[in-house]
């Protein structure tokens, strides 16, 4: 047993896992990153008892200006993986903190006998392709150092079988992950949400979930990000809904409209997009690299020379305030891809990372003084919908699914007890797992 006290207290869980780990020779999961902020370096490194390993994401950190003061690492800990007994790479989504430390790790196995296997969906493949690309691999070179494979319901690696499960995120092709090895089921749920559009979708999770439950999971690796918000993630339906609102209010007919959010959100940016060109006559564009590569990837935007009846929709980067972003070099004159107006109307359509929210109240302050008015989700919560499950929502996904023990990952170490807590509440005889990166459990 792990840990069945009525508390969460790190240090006796590890004592405890250090414990069963030499009583047991298991299989042994180990978090590389993705332990100490939301957006972190998301890796996690499964280690069988005969050595050979499977990675399951491999993330980078994009654009946080602690990280970068501190000197600490924005890639995960490759020193713990063994190139020689690593069998493949196994890809959830294709947001950065999951995929973008990739062409690291080729870099660092090098070119061998056999390329490393990577498993993903094809729209993960598609950003993947992009990175690499960007990271200056050429075809030729990439053929010699990996392996492309699309993700099926079941495969066989070696000693892993791997089952991939659609779910629904910000990024279309996004699944939860089942590793089965040495009779052991470790379910990798990390960035979900029961749904986006209807409760049809929430009904096929249920499905799911509880199919699951009946395969026993021994652990159950979670997304913590928004364990600290209550109640569940609504569906877009209500951001449409604002949007529509906004973008034919008579008080912005003659106005341009700039909204920040993230890039891979191309799915809500190409719901905005319609209900500005089919309400209002707006003509929409992007703005910013990473912004321009996800739209141009999707074609979010489609044609938009028929729409110039209306002022201008502007999508771009930097609701994050982050240091290179557009929106953020823009509010100190420095962008050369936007020049805010005095008449423009800001929507930061994201709500603030932890860590960042000194950053964006100093960014929203420069805007303001520009004369433009901001909307912010503090304002209008509605213009956003996370990607991300909230606590009650987190909470169902534990209960249906009924692992044995709970690891949470993907978040601060406060979301992750939040989470631990809100579960061992109604579930004390869960064992509840708050660890560190780079400390293995054994099971």
């Amino acid at each position: 047993m792990l840990n069945r006290g009525p508390t969460l207290n790190t240090r006796t869980v590890l004592e405890i896992v250090r414990k069963y780990s030499l009583d047991s020779a298991g299989v042994e999961v180990t978090s590389l990153g993705g332990l100490k902020k939301i957006g972190g370096q998301n890796c996690v490194l499964i280690t069988l008892p005969n050595g050979d390993q499977l990675l399951i994401d491999c993330g980078k950190i994009v654009g946080d200006d602690n990280f970068e003061k501190e000197k600490a690492s924005l890639y995960p800990n490759f020193d713990a993986i063994n190139f020689d007994r690593l069998v493949a790479v196994v890809l959830s989504h294709g947001h950065y903190d999951h995929i973008l430390a990739i062409p690291k790790l080729l870099e660092l196995r090098g070119e061998r006998e056999i390329p490393l296997l990577i498993l993903a969906t094809p729209v993960t493949f598609v950003v993947l392709e992009k990175v690499l690309a960007n990271a200056g691999y050429k075809a030729d070179q990439l053929s010699k150092l990996t392996t492309f494979q699309l993700l099926n319901d079941q495969q066989s690696i070696g000693r892993f079988k791997i089952e991939a499960y659609p779910v629904i995120h910000s990024i279309p092709g996004s699944v939860c992950l089942v590793i089965e090895a040495c009779k052991k089921r470790i379910m990798y749920l990390s960035d979900f949400k029961w749904m986006r559009n209807n409760w049809i979708e929430y009904s096929e999770a249920q499905v799911l979930f509880e199919k699951l439950a009946r395969t026993n999971i021994d652990l159950l690796l979670m997304d913590s990000t928004n364990a600290k918000m209550e109640g569940q993630t609504p569906s877009v339906t209500r951001t449409r809904a604002t949007f529509e609102r906004i973008l034919t209010a008579e008080k912005y007919k003659d106005r341009r409209i700039i909204i920040a959010m993230f890039s891979s959100a191309f799915e809500d940016a190409s719901d905005i997009a319609i209900a500005a060109n089919e309400l209002g006559g707006r003509q929409c564009s992007c703005r910013g690299v990473a912004m321009s590569f996800f739209f141009d990837l999707f074609g979010v935007l489609g044609d938009q020379s028929h729409y110039a009846d209306g002022q201008e929709v502007i999508f771009v980067t930097g609701g994050q305030a982050e240091k290179t972003a557009v929106l953020n070099k823009a509010s100190l004159g420095q962008s050369d891809w936007l020049e805010l107006q005095p008449s423009d109307v800001v929507i930061i359509a994201s709500n603030p990372i932890p860590g960042n929210d000194v950053n964006i109240e100093l960014m929203v302050s420069r805007i303001k003084t520009i004369g433009c008015e901001v909307i912010t989700t503090k304002e209008s919560p509605e213009i956003h919908v996370s990607g991300h499950e909230m606590i009650d929502g987190l909470k169902r996904a534990t209960e249906t699914i009924q692992p044995q023990r709970l690891m949470p990952i993907h978040g601060d170490r406060p979301s992750r007890v939040q989470l631990g807590k809100a579960v061992h509440s109604t579930n004390p005889e869960l064992d509840v797992l708050i660890v560190s990166d780079n400390e293995p459990i054994v099971i």
